[in-house]
């Protein structure tokens, strides 16, 4: 089977029984991901809603600018992307768009601090090397297990709605 760049099996159906969706902490946000990682997926966007900048903020009506599970590769490559898998999230594309640095010092500091703080299993996308750097992108970890997200979640105290 097909694993994507961390790891973990490629989805190649957005109904597959392995994914769930849940809202993002304090918004109306959706967010489609892989049921073992969806918890802490969404407790970081509610970080980065809260710490860094609002996820609604410039949103048109009915427009989501935040996605989860995608089934596709890495652009450019033959490998596929973390998304395919349901183990990472993208928030505030628009705002952040792939392949530029936008964040200013106080949010790029914030998410380095978010970052740091979850690094065990968590790795953020603005720290990605200067020509990939993806300040939206978050992602569960290469090699990280479902074990260690689900160990991790506990010692936190992440409840299943992504919420401590």
């Amino acid at each position: 089977m097909p694993q994507s760049e961390n790891g973990w099996a490629v989805i190649t159906s957005q109904s597959d029984p392995k994914l769930t969706v849940i809202k993002i902490p304090h918004t109306t946000i959706p967010l489609r991901l892989h049921k073992d990682v969806a918890p802490l997926l969404a407790y970081v966007a509610s970080r980065v809603n809260k710490e860094v900048c609002s996820l609604s903020f410039g949103n048109k009506p009915g427009v989501q600018d935040e996605g989860g599970y995608c089934y596709r590769k890495i652009d450019n490559s033959i490998r596929f992307s973390n998304h395919a898998s349901g183990t990472a999230i993208d928030l505030n594309w628009s705002r952040w768009p792939q392949l530029r640095k936008r964040m200013n010092k106080k949010e790029r500091a914030a998410c380095e601090a978010i970052a740091l703080e979850l690094q065990e299993v968590i790795r953020w996308g603005g720290n990605y090397r200067a020509s990939r750097v993806d300040e939206q992108h978050w992602e569960i970890a290469p090699g990280v297990k479902a074990s260690q997200v689900k160990a991790f979640c506990q010692r936190l105290g992440i409840k299943p709605n992504g919420t401590i």
